[in-house]
């Protein structure tokens, strides 16, 4: 077992300076493939990944490793087949734990990120799966057993943004935007629904633009209890249905108009309906206790819009 630390800076270690670019043009070459029998713990920062050959490979890929936690955090992977493979490499190994924070991944050809293990993923951009011959999701957790995401923008995907599928899984999504799938927004499908305790967070995320479905919970065994998901403070639009196999939460809001700035910028913007309805209404408002009270938008994108109007009320 050993510890593999890479970190980029510009004249001095640690100075968070310009990220130094790691890139290949040659077919189907993985930038980053660790090597021997387990690596205990691979931590990467502040340095940029892409891929421009005519058959791209891996940003990162584990390849015939076991690893216990890869933590990626300040880059940018662009155009690699995937960013992240963590499974079905070289030898079908897996990542235990993969945390990426402060990261860009997008115009991939294939999955952008794909798991097998725990997933984190906090304050990302994860987008753009989109490029030719394309059919990947932007996020795959297939048998992962914990999938936490939360202040994340989950973008133009050729398939779903966010597929769970198989294994015990515990799910949390909070304050995530996602916009503009092929298929589905978030997609949760196991044959653990309504046989084992599945439980699942779904707080302050917009589902907006989905072809598919908002929140599909995918051919539950038995409908799952309810008393296992928190379900609140969510928004939807424009999807092809919003919900399957999951029940309108508390104080969700029904989006009659695009709520963002534009296809490319995913902050709020001021339409009635659409961006404005989703500021200052987060959960939660009112803390436990009642003695103090925030004013969170619902979305990735937090806005600064001193107008904007005060949680429950009116607009």
């Amino acid at each position: 077992m050993h510890n593999f630390r890479l970190l980029g800076y510009s004249s001095t270690h640690f100075d968070g300076g310009t990220h130094p670019l790691i890139t290949s043009a040659t077919n189907s070459v993985n930038l980053l493939t660790p090597a021997g029998n387990a690596t205990a713990f691979i931590s990467i920062g502040n340095i940029d990944w892409s891929h421009t050959a005519g058959t791209r490979g891996d940003c990162i890929q584990n390849g015939n490793t076991n690893t216990n936690v890869l933590f990626v955090r300040d880059a940018i992977f662009t155009g690699c087949a995937k960013a992240i493979a963590g499974a079905g490499g070289i030898g079908a190994q897996t990542i235990t734990r993969t945390v990426l924070e402060n990261v860009e991944a997008k115009s991939t050809t294939n999955v952008t990120v794909q798991v097998a293990g725990q997933l984190e993923i906090y304050d990302s951009y994860i987008h753009g799966s989109v490029t030719a011959g394309s059919s990947g999701d932007c996020i795959a957790a297939s048998g992962a057993t914990v999938v936490i995401v939360e202040r994340t923008i989950i973008a133009d995907c050729a398939r779903n943004g966010l597929n769970i599928n198989a294994g015990n899984q515990q799910a949390r999504l909070l304050n995530v935007t996602f916009s503009n799938m092929v298929t589905d927004c978030f997609v949760m499908g196991t044959t653990a629904w309504g046989t084992t305790f599945t439980p699942l967070s779904l707080k302050n995320n917009i589902f907006y633009g989905c072809a598919g479905t908002g929140v599909n919970l995918s051919s539950p065994t038995v409908y799952v209890d309810p008393t296992d998901i928190f379900n609140r403070n969510n928004a939807y639009g424009s999807n092809g249905t919003d919900r399957t196999n999951l029940g309108a939460g508390t104080n969700d809001v029904a989006l009659t108009a695009n709520p963002f700035v534009s296809s490319t910028n995913l902050a709020l913007n001021n339409t009635a309906g659409g961006g404005a309805a989703l500021k200052r209404v987060g959960f939660p408002g009112v803390f436990p206790g009642a003695l103090t009270t925030g004013y969170l938008d619902i979305g990735a994108v937090q806005s600064s819009n001193a107008t904007q109007r005060s949680y429950g009320a009116a607009q």
